[in-house]
């Protein structure tokens, strides 16, 4: 069976921002699969779109590194309004 792409924001998002998994892995450290993982479903053993927490810091100063602005609003799905 083929490998599906999902496309599970927040994570999604992400990723394109840093050009794909493997490239967001090499900047975290981390295995490829551990960024793939993300953007898949919970049917399929994934976060469902969801970025652990873990990763925050070092992917809004990674981030800022590269010129990109991401906010904790990127990294977890919700507006700034729901933060209050």
């Amino acid at each position: 069976m083929a490998k599906q792409i999902h496309h599970l924001e927040p994570a999604s998002k992400i990723v394109s921002i840093f050009g794909g998994c493997r490239a967001l892995a090499t900047t975290l450290k981390v295995c490829p699969s551990t960024i793939s993982r993300w953007s898949t479903s919970n049917e399929q053993r994934g976060t469902d779109g969801k970025i652990p927490q873990k990763y925050w810091g070092q992917i809004i100063i990674a981030a800022q590194d590269i010129g990109k602005t991401v906010t904790l609003s990127d990294l977890s799905g919700l507006t700034d309004s729901q933060f209050n």
